[in-house]
């Protein structure tokens, strides 16, 4: 009976043993998620890239030769001031306009359609009214970028 007592009493440790090791495991991983995620946000920070862009392929194209002014200028910025290798295509389309754009609180960029082989459609929308202030075809291969002013 004493022996059966003992068994009982070390399965009852070995499982409570077992648990409090898992419940650790689980704590440890989760932190270490969490890091990973700040880390990530803080190196696209640190190299100008806004995380939460859109990508949408819908196009008013009724509106948009309405629009769009004839203002048009072919820019080319060196891609290797603003990529980094670790970057996708959408986010070096978006790092390339925010570099001619500029960097502005009061507005954010979004890749309206993805045209291949490189080359995308990014908008720079207004935040307070997601009103398109320009449109740029950026070739991220070759640092190329045309850019056209939205009519007001």
């Amino acid at each position: 009976m004493k022996k059966m007592l003992i068994y009982i009493i070390l399965v009852i440790a070995v499982i409570i043993l077992g648990i409090i090791v898992m419940k650790n495991i689980i704590t440890d991983n989760k932190s270490t998620i969490a890091n990973s995620r700040k880390s990530e946000e803080q190196l696209m920070n640190n190299i100008g890239i806004d995380i939460g862009y859109t990508v949408s392929d819908n196009i008013n194209e009724d509106n948009l030769d309405n629009d769009l002014q004839t203002e048009i200028s072919l820019n080319t910025i060196d891609e290797q001031d603003i990529v980094d290798t670790a970057m996708t295509n959408e986010e070096k389309a978006i790092a390339i306009v925010k570099k001619d754009y500029g960097d502005s609180t009061t507005v954010y960029y979004t890749i309206e359609k993805d045209i291949g082989s490189g080359e995308f459609e990014v908008s720079v929308r207004e935040k307070a009214t997601t009103k398109i202030l320009y449109r740029y075809n950026v070739n991220v291969h070759t640092g190329e970028f045309t850019s056209e002013l939205e009519a007001h």
